[in-house]
């Protein structure tokens, strides 16, 4: 496991996504981690830049020392994990800051001195994070100073960069990222949304999410979304869902908290997601499908519509293969 049972269950999506890119060594030269909780991103990028340094898993631990003590004395941790959490890491984890200057900017020197670090050869796999990547403090100068490092990353480097939305970052950044959107720290919220699935209790931390709402909208939805997952599912049952969804949204008020826990139940489904082409194919129309709904989210007052195309287009995929919603460029 990378990461910390605390962040798994804050950001089940995202540490799903890099736990999977990390086993199949398919990770992505850069990130853009968009949305807020400021907290979770930077934890995120420690516990990662502690899993690729740590002397326990270079030893072939599962999980960083960091991570399997935690809460323990940190004297228990290797000289790597100890540097890091300590933000005190003379190389593994670089960052890249706006708020060392009076202007807020990243200035072009900034970025540059970055750029020569990172050609630098080293025995660290290294994390360089960008804690605030939008147009304001990443400005252009500085940005085109970074572009051929991200298009053409050094061996054993992954840039992250932070933003609270990817349309607020420059478009030649974000064409050259992963974009991945952060749950606004779900777990910390409210009670549990629970699912079994299928019996299997080693799934059960992934699903619990916690969400308000009564226990009969709860209810509905786990039953319609089990008759919606059924192979002789028909529209009846997407219509169904859409309007359960509707009335636990309407009541809980976090589309977005919902639309991550059918999510992720979608992908604990697919029990091959990234080893099998069709699985693997229909598990990045799911994402993405997740991903823009959420991002409309944010320019709608009201929700119905919204959840009827997501749960409609949902339905179109797992009936034909094809996602009928695209990001219009």
């Amino acid at each position: 496991m990378l990461f910390s049972q605390p962040l798994s269950f804050n950001q089940p999506v995202v540490t799903r996504l890099f736990n999977a890119a990390v086993r199949e060594n398919k990770l992505a030269p850069a990130y853009i981690l968009a949305g807020g909780g400021f907290e979770d991103k930077w934890q995120l990028v420690c516990e990662l830049a502690c899993y690729f340094n740590c002397s326990a898993v270079k030893s072939g631990s599962p999980s960083s020392c960091a991570v399997m003590t935690e809460g323990k004395n940190s004297n228990d941790w290797c000289t790597s994990c100890r540097w890091l959490l300590a933000e005190q890491h003379p190389q593994a984890l670089l960052k890249l800051s706006g708020k060392e200057n009076k202007s807020g900017k990243i200035s072009v020197e900034q970025a540059r001195l970055l750029v020569e670090e990172i050609s630098k050869t080293s025995s660290y796999h290294r994390v360089v994070f960008i804690d605030e990547a939008s147009q304001e403090i990443l400005h252009r100068p500085a940005a085109n100073t970074l572009l051929k490092t991200v298009e053409e990353p050094r061996t054993n480097t992954v840039l992250i960069f932070c933003a609270q939305s990817a349309s607020d970052v420059l478009p030649t950044i974000v064409s050259r990222c992963q974009v991945i959107n952060m749950s606004n720290s779900l777990y910390k919220q409210g009670k549990f949304f629970s699912l079994h699935a299928g019996g299997e209790k080693s799934m059960q931390p992934m699903l619990d999410t916690l969400l308000k709402g009564s226990e009969e909208e709860q209810k509905n939805v786990l039953n319609s979304l089990e008759k919606f997952s059924r192979k002789n599912c028909q529209f009846v049952d997407a219509i169904n869902l859409a309007d359960n969804i509707q009335a636990l949204v309407k009541d809980n008020g976090n589309l977005e908290a919902v639309l991550d826990f059918l999510m992720l139940r979608e992908l604990l489904r697919i029990k091959n997601c990234f080893t099998n082409e069709n699985e693997a194919r229909f598990a990045k129309e799911i994402y993405l499908l997740n991903q823009i709904t959420k991002e409309q989210s944010k320019h709608y007052v009201g929700h119905k519509a919204l959840v009827e195309t997501f749960v409609f287009a949902w339905y179109k995929l797992n009936q034909t293969g094809i996602n009928p919603i695209k990001v219009r460029g």
